[in-house]
Formats: C-alpha cells, structure tokens, sequence
C-alpha cells in the first residue's frame, strides 16, 4: 500500500510539473509575428447563438445620491404571486445595495410617467402608456428586458417568470449582484449611484432549466430571505423536475389517491393491482403488462388488437379527466403529462414486441412511439373540438423517456444524405409529444469523446423523428451518492452549447440530493451554481465562473480550496479512470468502495487541505465570528466525502481511536451542517444508515 502512496504521489507531482513546463515552453516559443498566431476553430455545433445583451450607460442623473433616492417601485394591482416574489425581491435586494427601503405603489395608484420618478415591475399601465414593447414570444416565459425611457425604468418579462429573473439582471447591471449558494451572496453598498440608460434582454439559452437538489427548494409564497432557487434562475420551490406536470393518479374516480408527477409513473397509469388481479376478470388485462414484470407495460398488448385498442382508450379516458381536474384557471403551469417506464430494463419481449423492434432498426422505443402516437392523435382531436371549455390547454403535450431501452431511436442511417431518418413515417412523433432524452454516457469524460459517440449518434436519431426533445443529465453517482464525480469534465460551456444546439426546450440535471436544506459533499453545491449558469448561458467561460465562486464561497482560503478541488479531478481522471478504467454512465460505477481504489494517503491528504482551508479564514474568528462560522461551514461540508472514503474503503485497517475519530467528526459536522439525513438515507437506495453501521463497530 505504502508502494502505491509513493507511486501515485509522484505520478501526480510529474503530472502538475509537466503541465507547468509545457506552457513555460509554449512561452518561449511566443513570437511577434502575427501571421503565426491563429484562432482556433470552434466547432459550431457546440455555440449556441443566444440573447444577452446588457447595456447600462451612466448620465448625469441620479437613481441614488447622498442615501437617498426620488424613485418608487410600481407593480400591478393584484399581482400573482408570482410578482410578489419579484417586487419582494427587487426592494429587498435594492435595500441591500442602498439601504433605502423603497416605497411601493400599485399601477392603480399612478398610470402615468409623468407622475414622477418610477422603477415599473411587470405589466403595469405605466409600462403600456409609456409604450415599451415587450414581445413574449420572442422572450418566452423566462426572458425579460430592462429598459429606460426617460427618467423610468421598466422590468418585464415574457411571463411572470421572467419578471423575477428581470430584478435579478437589473441588480447586476446595477450593484454587481450575485448569488452562489443559499447563504452566499455579493452585492455592492452604495450611497450614490447613477441613473443609467438600460437597453437589455436576456433570454435563457435553454426556455426551461431544473435540477433535483432540494438545497434549491423554498416555498413560492412563503419568502424566507434568501430565495436561493429563484436567484439561480430556477422556479423556486417547483424548480425541480416537475414543476408544470401534471400529476398522474391511479383513478380518476378519486384524485386523491396514488400520484406520480414526472417520471417512471407507468404504474400510475395501469397500476398492476388494478388490471392485473385474476380476481377481479372484469378489470382483469394481463395483456398490458410486460412479459418480464417490473411494473412495465406491454405497450403493443401482446398483438392483441382488441385489447390495444382498450388500453390506448383507458389511457386517453385517464387524460381526459385529469385535463377536466386540473383546470388552467387553478393549475397554470400543468401543461405536461408523463407517460414514463419504470426505471429498470424489464421491457416486454414478446413476440409483437420483438417483431416491432426488429422492423424498426432494433429500436425497443419505437413500440411505445406507436402507442403514444395513437394515444396523442385521440387527445389532439379531444382539445381541438372543446376550444370554448375551460379545461382547454392549446399548449397540452404527452411525454415519454428515450432512456433506458428505450435509448435507441426508430432511425436509419441514409448514407447519401448523411443524416439519420425514420425507417418510416408511422414512428414520426405527433406534435403533442416529447421524447425526454436521458443521456447514456460516461459522466466523467468529455461528451464528444470516443467512448460517448453513441450519445451524439443517438440524439441525432430523435431529432429526426422529434420535434419536441427534452434532456436529462447526471452529476451525481447513484450507485453511491457519497462518492465524488467528476462531471466537470462533461458538463462544460460546450457540452450544454451541443444539446441546446440540438432542441432548447428544456435542461434538466439530477445531482446528489438527501431532501436537506443544509447543502450537499461531494463538490455538488459548485455543480448546481455551474449549471444553473450554463443551461441559461452556454457562452459563459467556466474558469472565471468557479474563480467567482471559490472566492465568494472561501474568502482566503479559496486558493487552498481550488487546489483540493483539482487534486480530487485529477485523482479520479488519471487513476480511477485512467488505471482503473472505471466509467461513471447514467447510474455510475459500482463498487467504488473497493480499498485498492482508495489507498487512505490520498482521502487523508485532501482532508489535511479542507484543515488548512480553515486555517486560512481564522482571521474572521474574532473580527466576525458569524462569517467565520459560515465559511468553515462551506469548507467542512466537503470534508463529509472524503471522511465517508475513508471509513468505507479503511475503516477496518484503522484503529479504534481513529476510527472513532472521524466517527465523532463526522456526527458534529451532519448535524452542524444540518445534513443528518445524509447518513440517515445513506450513500444509495441499496446501502442505507452507513454511519450507524460504522458506530455499531465501536
């Protein structure tokens, strides 16, 4: 073992060397001759042409001067709740810049700029007197503009939505506002400020964007301060997967019962206990049901055409009662209902189903294309004929997972075109559905490396049958959520610049989440800022946005920091990868926990970086404790990770103090951190309550 430490040590040295004397070379190497120098090609497929324009040019006016200021904020009378996020938002974030609290007014208290001195939020009279022109559909929901026209400001957004974002865009423009974590934000104080002229819009490079870390999760209504997912550019407490599906249940004679909402809901739509009880032969369709269990439907009833023809009304019947439950005026944002397999690969093999698969190029997914088309052909003629009842939705979509096996699309390659079309028009996808497509890749490489190639060649097949494609990402690793992952290296400005390329309709990713509002280890809290900025952003550059954050996050310690933070990428490429050649695909790899992956020098080492971090911000200690306690909170945090290494790959070569040691560090920092339901939901849904196991050995 102590062989391997020397060996691994002196490898990584001669790696951080070798990096160094290459770009010394380079140097030498500069001339002056500027024919010599080039710009790289970048491949266009990987820049997404987005809006992001940010003019603010200052005058001779003032918005704030000596502390105080002439203008008030103007909302609509009877704002939705929504614009009450966005005015709570913007006189909160203005009094931390200024320390002015403004005064707020409704648009039925003053209509017309000549009034006075106003900043307007969202559709107010005074932004439609003063004719500004918001286009919604050139901004969509999220996307807003920030303009001056005289000596008024307007924000506005596509939709509600958007207004938040707007405050957001005007307080950066303004005060350098920015937020990193749900207790980490920057703003500038000020006591003058000049008016400016603002000509901006900005429209998120992907229309929708989400992830699953419940860190990001807080009650629309219920402000509580800080407002983390909103500032991130997610939905607030909905910003998760499935903020506009509309839930599934088991029987629309009862809606208060049984319930999915975004994803592996089959059950709900054909609950076994329903259709498949030989004890109740007139609900009894045994047909539906996938010949290998796991709760997954035979999606072609086994060639049985009376009973596909019953299943594909039982499904409609299902949609047209929730769509007559949840009605628009009560239920805005339901405009989805997933139909989606369970998540295991028990996909029905009989023989219609083989025989549909092996027409349609080997494609399991083309099976339930064909069912959902039917199915959306019914549901399509159901809303065309009822546009005058309020239960209608124009925007209504079905959608389905291209994950799994059902991955592969129903395509053929067409050498003399160069392009991927359907093997015929019959699995083309109805203008109601959407194909969610889950990526199948190694995490931890490059998404245009070799061994991803099948992605790239995959989504290139679903592009030609789907208009309507969504993405489902990973940064986390499911058969152990404790252990790192380097999805850095995938999730760059151009991995999300290709697949918004491709369809920018929506970017979800799902991270390491323990339903705690105390962070996460594992480097998870920098990944969730990183991707909410890139999935509104493609463009941005990646290095001056975790420069940002390590220095927000870390103060003096954030150099200590950013090296942890490369030694541990460079430990998994370079070894666990590179020797051990272990991939990291939608579950991640397995058995990560093997001692010979871990020798206890490496976790040790990183864990003497987090106590150096700390060392490095005890000059807050006296001068503010507070500060001093949050930062040793951001740092200690990824101390969990490696703490969790090293018990479960050498807990038991360890003595008994030791092991206590990290034992009894590991219990303060989970509840310091409130991060206890970490150890109490474990490092996998298989391997639950990991640290009591390890204090049972004491």
């Amino acid at each position: 073992m102590k062989k391997f430490n020397k060996w691994l040590a002196l490898s990584l040295s001669a790696l951080t060397f070798a990096t160094v004397g290459l770009s010394a070379c380079k140097k030498d190497e500069e001339t002056d001759d500027a024919a010599d120098v080039k710009t790289p090609e970048v491949n266009s497929e990987y820049v997404y042409d987005g809006t992001h324009v940010y003019t603010a040019t200052d005058t001779n006016d003032y918005l704030v001067k000596n502390g105080k200021t002439d203008y008030r904020l103007v909302v609509p009378a009877g704002s939705s709740a929504t614009l009450r996020i966005a005015r709570t938002e913007f006189v909160d974030l203005f009094k931390d810049a200024t320390d002015i609290q403004l005064t707020v007014l409704t648009d039925d208290q003053v209509q017309s700029p000549s009034q006075g001195k106003y900043i307007s939020l969202g559709r107010t009279k005074l932004l439609e007197n003063a004719g500004v022109s918001i286009n919604s559909e050139e901004l969509t929901a999220d996307g807003h503009r920030v303009v001056t026209k005289d000596d008024d400001i307007y924000l506005c957004g596509g939709e509600d939505e958007g207004t938040v974002f707007a405050v957001y865009t005007f307080m950066r423009m303004t005060f350098h506002y920015e937020t990193y974590y749900y207790d980490c934000m920057e703003i500038d104080r000020v006591t003058e400020m000049k008016f400016k002229n603002y000509d901006a819009t900005d429209i998120p490079d992907f229309k929708y964007r989400a992830h699953s870390s419940d860190v990001t999760t807080y009650e629309a209504d219920d402000y509580d301060g800080n407002m983390y997912a909103w500032r991130l550019g997610y939905y607030g407490k909905d910003g998760q997967r499935g903020y506009w599906f509309m839930p599934v249940h088991e029987r629309i004679d009862d809606f208060t019962q049984g319930k999915s909402s975004a994803s592996t809901n089959a059950r709900r739509w054909f609950p076994e206990w329903m259709y498949k009880d030989e004890n109740d032969p007139e609900n009894y369709h045994p047909d539906w049901f996938s010949d290998n269990g796991g709760e997954q439907l035979c999606f072609s009833a086994h060639g049985n055409a009376e009973e596909y023809e019953l299943m594909v009304e039982t499904a409609f019947k299902k949609v047209e009662a929730h769509l007559k439950y949840y009605t628009p005026d009560k239920y805005p944002r339901y405009k989805v209902m997933s139909f989606t397999h369970m998540d295991n690969v028990k996909y029905c093999t009989c023989d219609k189903c083989s025989e549909i698969s092996s027409y349609y190029s080997d494609s399991q997914a083309a099976v339930q294309i064909l069912f959902m088309n039917d199915l959306a052909e019914r549901v399509d003629a159901l809303l065309e004929a009822n546009k005058d009842q309020p239960w209608y939705r124009e925007d209504f979509q079905l959608l389905f997972f291209a994950y799994n096996h059902n991955f592969i699309p129903p395509t053929k390659y067409d050498a003399a075109t160069k392009k991927h079309v359907p093997v015929d028009d019959k699995v083309i996808l109805h203008d109601r559905l959407i194909a969610w497509f889950c990526r199948e890749a190694n995490g931890q490489t490059g998404f245009d490396e070799e061994r991803n190639a099948n992605l790239k060649t995959s989504l290139a097949g679903w592009s030609a049958v789907a208009e309507h494609i969504w993405f489902w990402s990973y940064g986390t690793n499911f058969r152990d959520l404790m252990m790192p992952i380097d999805s850095f290296q995938y999730s760059t400005p151009e991995m999300f610049g290709y697949f918004c390329n491709q369809s920018d309709e929506f970017w979800f990713t799902q991270l390491q989440d323990y339903n705690n509002g105390g962070g996460n280890t594992a480097w998870h809290n920098l990944k969730i800022y990183l991707d909410a900025k890139l999935s509104w952003n493609t463009s941005l550059n990646v290095d001056e946005l975790v420069d940002k954050w390590m220095n927000a996050m870390y103060r003096d310690a954030a150099p200590e920091m950013k090296r942890l933070w490369q030694s541990v990428r460079a430990y998994q490429r370079h070894v666990l990868i590179g020797m051990f050649d272990l991939e990291a695909g939608g579950d991640g790899s397995s058995g990560l926990t093997l001692a010979e992956y871990w020798p206890i020098g490496i976790p040790e080492g990183w864990l003497a970086r987090i106590d150096q971090a700390k060392a490095d911000v005890a000059r807050f200690a006296q001068t503010d404790p507070e500060l001093y306690d949050k930062l040793c909170k951001h740092i200690e945090i990824e101390a969990i990770c490696y703490m969790y290494i090293i018990l479960e790959t050498q807990g038991y070569t360890l003595s008994e103090e030791q092991r206590r040691g990290y034992i009894e560090r590991l219990k303060y920092d989970l509840k310091w951190l409130d991060l206890e339901e970490m150890a109490i939901r474990g490092s996998s849904k298989d391997f639950p309550g990991w640290l009591s196991g390890w204090e049972a050995t004491l």
